[in-house]
């Protein structure tokens, strides 16, 4: 019986550690549970991002701050109306909600959309599954508001989209070259007098024969050099047909905003038909020059083949005039 009381007493003994310890464990993991919570509690909150997080089955587990804010959700509502709240300030709440089912129901699909606000602003949205153990377990919301920037780049759209038909109904050849010399815009005009096929990454050598494209890619590089512009420059090129056509040109270097140069721009105007006109007005002056040239050979020739019998018959006349002559002479 002593035994027996002094057997029960220790495994009483060990039973009251191993709770004790198993207490203290349960503390410790509590407290480790609660410090990582806080941690990932924090991560959302110190986000420039609206962060929803959902279970599984689609029900809210957590939000921030942040997606409180841009949604205008009141810190109590509960599932439902977070999801009608969310739908009634879009344009298209129908759109929205066939897609979040859709998503909820293919568990592994990730996805990235524009929200469109009814009061004009815009919402980049990202979703992502969770899976854990190769179990999906929810999924991760995140919103950011993109209003400015996509105004921004609507309005940067609209004026490259302006700026490009200006320079593409110019009757000048325009373009850009990168400091390797490659074309990164070329406008109509000079695509059409090139042969018609997008430049866009083609050197002069692709395009021109070897001492022409020489010549030109040791002008851009002086100007890139030097950072002065050429000016009023005269240039003969080949087209791809083989005829010669001329270009008065202006290359300039193209800085950023810190100043470097980055590249050079290219203005050409084709000049062909005046160089023909200035070559068919030269080749007239100078047949006229060789006109009037044997006109005066010319008139000279007959003066000196008029004037030698004119002297004999004018000397006859003189000798005529200075004889007594007879009745019958007169």
């Amino acid at each position: 019986d002593v035994c027996s009381s002094d057997l029960t007493l220790g495994l009483m003994g060990v039973m009251v550690v191993a709770i004790f310890t198993a207490l203290k464990w349960a503390a410790t993991l509590r407290r480790r549970v609660r410090e990582a919570t806080e941690v990932i509690r924090t991560t959302l909150e110190s986000t420039a991002d609206g962060i929803l997080v959902v279970d599984s089955g689609g029900k809210t587990v957590t939000y921030n701050r942040k997606f409180a804010a841009m949604w205008r959700i009141q810190k109590k509502a509960g599932d439902d109306r977070i999801l009608e709240g969310v739908a009634s300030q879009l344009k298209d709440p129908e759109t929205f909600l066939a897609g979040m089912r859709q998503l909820y129901a293919n568990t592994r699909a990730a996805s990235d959309d524009v929200l469109e606000l009814a009061d004009g602003r815009m919402f980049e949205r990202h979703s992502e599954p969770q899976v854990l153990a190769g179990r999906s377990i929810g999924r991760v919301w995140g919103f950011r508001e993109v209003t400015e920037r996509r105004r921004a780049e609507e309005t940067l759209n609209r004026e490259r989209t302006l700026l490009r038909t200006v320079i593409d109904n110019l009757p000048d050849q325009i373009y850009v070259k990168d400091v390797q010399g490659s074309f990164v815009v070329a406008n109509e005009p000079m695509v059409r007098l090139l042969g018609g096929k997008s430049l866009l990454g083609k050197e002069n050598s692709d395009i021109f024969p070897m001492e022409l494209a020489g010549q030109y890619e040791a002008q851009e590089k002086e100007v890139m050099r030097s950072g002065e512009a050429l000016v009023d420059q005269e240039e003969e090129i080949v087209d791809p047909t083989g005829d010669s056509r001329w270009l008065l040109s202006n290359k300039v270097p193209l800085r950023d905003a810190a100043g470097q140069i980055t590249g050079i721009v290219g203005i050409s105007r084709d000049i062909t038909e005046r160089k023909r006109a200035e070559q068919e007005l030269k080749s007239a002056k100078e047949a006229a020059e060789a006109g009037s040239e044997a006109k005066s050979l010319f008139l000279a020739t007959m003066s000196h083949e008029i004037r030698t019998p004119m002297n004999g018959i004018l000397g006859m006349t003189e000798l005529v005039l200075d004889t007594e002559l007879n009745v019958e002479q007169r």
